[in-house]
């Protein structure tokens, strides 16, 4: 079955700007169009996902995907796991304890390993061409975004981020 839509509910300007093209090979496959939602802060995400959730998925061609940095969560998982593997397993099992729902075709919660910006660490061709250095295990450094803003100091959140996730992949 092909479904029509998938909703991407993000937590921030630089997820609402890049997610959609950045990911888009993977979601075409699946659907006919994506639909990307900021909230604007992991606090609203965490404060209005359920109900969103329910909304979306009351239509039987949604999807939902849920991406939620582990750093600074809204839950605080980050401050009392063990490992990023134990951060990511425990604001998963959270957020789908909240829906009173598991894992499915329709619905996926993603919690981003550390930032959004670890993809950019971890891309061969960024490496070469922006960070000049390659970063061998990019999910064990705590601050992605600062250590791009030391490798790239023209680097900036948001929609001029775009730019370098066009050229990752």
């Amino acid at each position: 079955m092909s479904l029509h839509t998938l909703y991407i509910l993000v937590e921030g300007e630089t997820e609402f700007a890049v997610v959609k093209s950045f990911l888009q090979p993977y979601w075409e496959q699946r659907f006919e169009k994506c639909q990307i939602i900021n909230y604007k802060g992991n606090g609203n995400l965490k404060a209005k996902y359920v109900e969103r959730i329910g909304k979306i998925l009351s239509k039987p061609d949604q999807a939902v995907l849920v991406l939620i940095d582990i750093k600074n969560d809204p839950f605080y998982v980050q401050d009392t796991a063990l490992s990023h593997e134990d951060a990511y397993q425990k604001l998963q099992q959270i957020m789908y304890a909240g829906l009173s729902m598991d894992e499915s075709d329709n619905l996926g919660i993603f919690p981003v390993l550390v930032e959004v910006e670890t993809w950019l660490l971890a891309d061969p061709t960024i490496q070469r061409d922006y960070l000049r250095r390659q970063i061998t295990h990019p999910e064990n450094e705590a601050n992605p975004e600062v250590e791009i803003k030391r490798l790239v100091p023209n680097y900036r959140k948001g929609l001029s981020a775009k730019k370098y996730f066009d050229k990752a992949s």
